[in-house]
């Protein structure tokens, strides 16, 4: 921990909000500060070192999350942090990102007030795979997949000639008398044209348009899931220091109580006094 302090910046992660992906479950999270070797999550359900993890990263303004995979370095359960005064959570380190990922982590590191000289570790592209290829987060990219893949295959027909009638010249060679009634020939119903085929063609486009909208809308609602997460875990916080006012203004009311039983109690006392010397003379 005290040699990544050295090697990276940290950053406080300002207006970032953050989904936990650990095996098939998926929380919010709120995270302290980023650097470009990893992150610090604050969270009181700590996990052990070395589990892998993933984490989507959004901000106001975005059309997609950054999606980051690394490995739990440092945890601190809940109780151990209340006995040290401390705050609970988990220090995890990125694994070598791509490089489109690297680059968009660099950018979002620099609009939090990281110097501009930062980088961040790359992986070896793999083989064959061109510069410049945009790697999408894998949930997205396998929704994408799944809403884009028709239920049904379309299957084109081959186009069919239309049969001719025999001629006469086919029917001597064939041995029958040139004079024979000709036969009938029903003839084949013509596959329909192109503009018959246009409103056909408008239904097939249209599931494909919203297709191509799914992505970025669970994109839009995965943003806003984040927040509403954050926003949540504020709420709480609110909550619990409001609860704290409260404590704090009954002990107070308790106090103003005993300290006018006392004032009444000091009064009666001068009242009898006063009677007594009222008394005496």
């Amino acid at each position: 921990m005290t040699r990544e302090k050295r090697k990276h910046q940290r950053v406080p992660a300002k207006n970032v909000s953050a989904h936990l992906n650990v095996a098939d479950r998926s929380s919010p999270c709120v995270i302290h500060n980023i650097s470009a070797g990893g992150l610090f999550v604050e969270t009181g359900d700590a996990l052990p070192v070395g589990m892998p993890v993933a984490i989507n990263l959004a901000r106001p303004g975005w059309t997609s999350v950054l999606r980051v995979s690394g490995r739990v370095v440092w945890a601190m359960a809940s109780r151990t942090a209340q006995k040290k005064g401390a705050t609970p959570g988990m220090r995890i380190k990125f694994d070598a990102l791509p490089r489109d990922i690297a680059k968009s982590l660099a950018e979002l590191l620099r609009d939090l007030g990281a110097a501009p000289s930062i980088t961040v570790e790359e992986n070896n592209p793999p083989p064959g795979k061109p510069d410049g290829h945009i790697t999408q987060p894998v949930s997205l990219r396998e929704i994408q997949a799944r809403v884009s893949q028709p239920e049904m295959p379309a299957v084109v027909p081959p186009p069919q000639a239309s049969p001719e009638p025999p001629d006469d010249s086919t029917l001597l060679a064939r041995g029958g008398p040139a004079d024979r009634t000709p036969l009938e020939v029903t003839p084949v119903a013509q596959a329909p044209s192109s503009r018959l085929s246009e409103p056909m063609a408008a239904t097939v486009l249209a599931p494909a348009t919203q297709a191509a909208e799914g992505p970025r809308l669970i994109v839009q609602v995965q943003g806003l899931l984040m927040q509403l997460g954050e926003l949540q875990q504020k709420l709480e916080a609110r909550e619990r220091e409001l609860e704290g006012v409260r404590q704090r203004l009954h002990d107070k009311e308790q106090e103003l109580e005993k300290a006018d039983r006392e004032r009444r109690a000091a009064e009666l006392a001068i009242q009898r006094l006063s009677m007594q010397l009222a008394a005496r003379r």
